[in-house]
């Protein structure tokens, strides 16, 4: 190996299909396992430190390696523009006990485009306070205030 070689192992789990029915992989996390954003957002910081990390790894070399596409990449690293204190909170959330996740990543990713952290914070309350779920998210438009 010369000096200037770099290896790096990214362990990903298989990608065996499910026996669970269609729609119930997130309907009732197991027992002690962290709501998906949680780890979403963990993923997302470990893909930036290896894009930093790593010359020449690229948005689509994630996706080639972790079976995803790139926008899925895109979406999950866009959780990174988020207010500090909102990634924070999202990396301690605890596990809902009794059916589904209370916050989703599809549900982030317009508070993400909010340029202001104060009114990212807002919209975040706001869908933590709805109790939302995939069927009945629908973040208010940018730029409107809700009191």
């Amino acid at each position: 190996m010369s000096q200037n070689e770099i290896h790096y192992t990214l362990a990903f789990p298989s990608r065996r299909r499910s026996t669970q029915p269609k729609g119930a992989l997130h309907s009732q996390p197991l027992s002690g396992q962290l709501p998906r954003i949680t780890r979403l957002m963990a993923l997302a910081i470990k893909f930036e430190g290896l894009l930093g990390e790593v010359e020449g790894l690229s948005y689509a070399d994630l996706a080639r390696l972790g079976g995803v596409s790139r926008s899925h990449v895109t979406h999950i690293l866009n959780l990174l523009y988020l207010a500090p204190d909102l990634q924070e909170r999202l990396l301690f959330l605890e596990p809902s006990p009794r059916g589904p996740d209370r916050i989703y990543e599809a549900d982030l990713r317009r508070v993400s485009q909010l340029y202001e952290w104060q009114e990212q914070r807002r919209v975040f309350e706001a869908i933590l306070a709805a109790g939302r779920t995939p069927a009945t998210a629908t973040p208010p438009p940018l730029g409107t205030s809700q009191v």
